[in-house]
């Protein structure tokens, strides 16, 4: 088992952090294109039959604006289905769970803050 001094444990805190920013954020801006395009087939699929209303539909089709990494000022519009989010959503939450548990096994398993 690993012991840290009180610096120590904020230096290693703040590396994990950063590992895990980094990890999420290289891995969301490939799963928005990878879903980007998706969306796109499914709003011609959705355009060619109705347009759906019904907020909760998984088929709504929903758009928000994000920053571009690693630029001040351009940003850039995603529109996926409500079904579509969801996918990003899980599988953001999966990568974040294993990068996490791949932080704590380097450190030795046990958490930073309870001093073991």
């Amino acid at each position: 088992m690993i012991k840290f001094s009180g610096l120590s444990k904020a230096v290693v805190g703040k590396a994990v952090a950063l590992a895990i920013v980094a990890t999420v954020s290289s891995t969301v801006g490939a799963t928005q294109l990878d879903v980007t395009n998706e969306a796109d087939k499914s709003s011609e699929r959705v355009a060619v039959t109705e347009k759906i209303t019904d907020k909760s539909h998984p088929d709504f089709l929903r758009c928000r604006t994000e920053a571009i990494i690693g630029s001040l000022a351009r940003k850039r519009k995603v529109c996926l289905t409500n079904k579509q989010w969801a996918e990003a959503r899980k599988k953001g939450h999966r990568l974040a769970d294993g990068a996490i548990s791949a932080i704590q096994v380097m450190s030795g398993g046990g958490s930073f803050t309870d001093g073991k």
